[in-house]
């Protein structure tokens, strides 16, 4: 997104996590003008570090930050 904040050039991301960023950065940011599939999410690593308890733990905080902010939005929407 840095990258994005010096050029002319429009990026689709979910807004929970593209929003924080886009602000500090300057970039407005709007809802797409159409409705598109759900994209699924994955990790790949080594076989080397699928017992690695450090990479084990890593992999746990990435997937549990993920998907409480890719879940966000969803839940507020489906509360109101």
């Amino acid at each position: 997104m840095h990258a994005l904040a010096e050029t002319d050039l429009l990026f689709a991301a979910p807004s929970a996590l593209s929003r924080p960023i886009a602000k500090r950065l300057g970039l407005v940011t709007v809802p797409l003008p159409l409705s598109i599939p759900e994209v699924p999410v994955a990790a790949a690593w080594h076989d080397r570090f699928d017992g690695d308890p450090g990479h084990q733990w890593f992999r746990e905080r990435v997937c549990e930050i993920l998907r409480a902010r890719l879940l966000e939005p969803q839940a507020t929407a489906s509360s109101s």
